[in-house]
């Protein structure tokens, strides 16, 4: 119950904070069987909201045990269809509880629901697709052995961020052909190999389709020019979820030219060590000058009305999360949370002072919105003014770095 009333309300913020959402391959995605969806894992709890939020189907999910020790999170992991597996660090004792939880799993796939399993075994911010756990493929055969005739399918997706904690930035969602466990024969062949044969066919299937170095010197210079240059334009204001490979390729096609060729790296370090935000073709229309300008007062008076649930999230989460790659999901549900208390003060605030709640919160949200679309000036301004006063080296860089993030290397 609680997974479908949050899920309304996590979509919005997830928007609101990614402005450009990629979404491949989404026809691939069956509604009418069950599924086992192959997943990597970069950035914490950010993957299972962000897929939640854009699949048109409900999801399940296998989570580490030992986040339900806590009993108010497991009442919450519980009510947002997450069943809990236990890990061998976790203890013998705690491993047993396994048994249920596979049972449970297996009921949900009977029931044809999609279980998503992060096949890298654990989260880790890099820009490589890291050699995958065998519990996806163990759940797969032991599924089939049991029931042969529930159609079981394997999804293999993977997930993409330009800069995961950066507000405005973009991810790509990938969707690839569903693999038929049927193909690996497990009844006749009872050893490891179709195992092994699965878990290799998945790797190479999704390495296609995440930002994977071989070698990682260069995952700082890439994070940097990727975060900068995720798109050819300026995103635009209202968030978009859109059928496109863009960012996937200039992604891939900037890791081809780091791992491939030196010609190029004195201008990608030029492109790493400039300040500008983005870089890239920015249309900063007269209307937007015009507006930038008579918005100003009012974004203040907005950025006051929000400063203190802004404010009081970013500082819980950054006293409380020390891990960089749980940062954006924690922020962003301290901040619903925020905000829901913020909005319950205003309406009690109405009550007392007998002003009607609809004038206050439709005030509160006019006010918003303006901060909201001030801030985005603000920031196409900047990326404006920064590409129209690039230095000739900077310029020559650039015109390179676009050229290669396009079309590739020769």
């Amino acid at each position: 119950m609680l997974y479908y009333i949050l899920r309304p309300i996590a979509t919005l913020a997830y928007k609101i904070f990614y402005r450009k959402i990629h979404l491949i391959g989404v026809e691939k995605l069956p509604k009418d069987r069950p599924l086992l969806v192959a997943c990597n894992h970069p950035n914490g709890f950010t993957e299972p909201c962000v897929l939640s939020c854009i699949f048109p189907i409900s999801l399940n999910f296998m989570t580490r045990g030992d986040l339900f020790k806590n009993p108010i999170m497991r009442i919450f992991l519980r009510s947002t269809h997450q069943i809990p597996i236990f890990r061998f660090r976790d203890g013998f004792e705690a491993m047993r509880s396994n048994e249920k939880s596979i049972e449970e799993a297996n009921k949900a796939l009977l029931d044809n629901k999609a279980i998503i399993m992060f096949v890298e075994g654990s989260t880790q911010n890099t820009r490589k697709l890291r050699k995958f756990q065998k519990g996806l493929s163990r759940m797969t055969r032991d599924f089939e052995l049991a029931y042969p005739d529930a159609n079981l399918g394997i999804l293999p997706v993977t997930i993409n961020f330009s800069d995961p904690n950066n507000t405005g930035s973009s991810v790509t969602v990938s969707v690839y052909d569903v693999v038929e466990p049927k193909d690996f024969n497990f009844k006749e062949n009872t050893s490891n190999a179709p195992l092994t044969q699965l878990t290799k066919q998945l790797h190479e299937t999704m390495k296609e389709g995440v930002f994977h170095f071989e070698n990682t010197e260069n995952q700082d210079v890439f994070n940097s020019i990727i975060a900068k240059m995720p798109h050819k334009e300026f995103p635009s204001f209202l968030p978009k979820l859109i059928s496109s490979d863009e960012l996937l390729k200039r992604g891939k096609h900037l890791i081809q030219a780091l791992e491939e060729s030196d010609t190029y790296q004195k201008d990608f370090e030029e492109i790493a060590n400039s300040k500008s935000a983005f870089l890239g073709q920015v249309n900063y229309s007269m209307f937007e000058k015009f507006m930038y300008f008579l918005l100003s007062p009012f974004a203040l008076l907005g950025y006051l009305l929000n400063f203190i649930p802004l404010k009081s999230a970013f500082s819980f989460t950054k006293s409380k999360v020390k891990k960089p790659i749980f940062f954006t999901s924690v922020l962003i549900a301290i901040n619903v949370a925020a905000y829901f208390l913020f909005v319950l003060t205003l309406i009690v605030f109405s009550l007392v002072f007998h002003f009607p709640i609809y004038i206050t919160l439709a005030i509160f949200a006019i006010f918003s919105f303006i901060y909201v679309y001030f801030s985005y000036l603000k920031s196409k301004k900047q990326a404006a003014e920064d590409f129209h006063s690039m230095g000739d080296r900077l310029k020559s860089a650039y015109l390179k770095t676009q050229k290669i993030m396009e079309n590739g290397i020769a």
